[in-house]
């Protein structure tokens, strides 16, 4: 399973305007380039490690989203 939260972390910090607005954009692209690689894979991967890669990619958004609320409370 990949560690998705270095690569999530990386773009977010890069985005031009760093706002949730961006950020929807950028997971939901995120989104479908795992779609995209998993599907490259061969031999295919079974449904459980594609859904094992879909939750590790959403809980580094959940930490990337969660870990942006506390600095802008403690910036607020």
């Amino acid at each position: 399973m990949a560690d998705y939260y270095p690569v999530v972390w990386r773009a977010v910090a890069a985005l031009d305007h760093n706002d949730h607005q961006s950020r929807r954009a950028l997971y939901a692209r995120a989104r479908v380039l795992q779609v995209d690689e998993l599907k490259r894979i061969r031999p295919p991967i079974v449904k459980d490690d594609y859904e094992r890669e879909r939750v590790a990619l959403e809980d580094a958004i959940r930490r990337v989203e969660s870990e942006a609320a506390v600095t802008r409370a403690r910036a607020g």
